[in-house]
């Protein structure tokens, strides 16, 4: 993802008591009749990025 301002993080990024940054699923809005339903519900929780992606986001928030 292309990193454009400040305040397409804060939208999109959350950063938890700990310390990690959480995200939702992406492409989930259609699309969705070919997907099985395990899947779909895997996708409706949030994510915690990874630490090579999170110090980039920590340092736009």
């Amino acid at each position: 993802m292309k990193v454009r301002n400040k305040k397409i993080l804060k939208k999109r990024f959350k950063m938890t008591a700990k310390g990690k940054i959480v995200h939702q699923t992406k492409g989930v809005n259609h699309l969705l009749s070919k997907r099985d339903s395990s899947r779909k519900n895997r996708d409706r929780k949030s994510r915690v990025l990874s630490k090579t992606f999170a110090s980039k986001i920590i340092k736009g928030l």
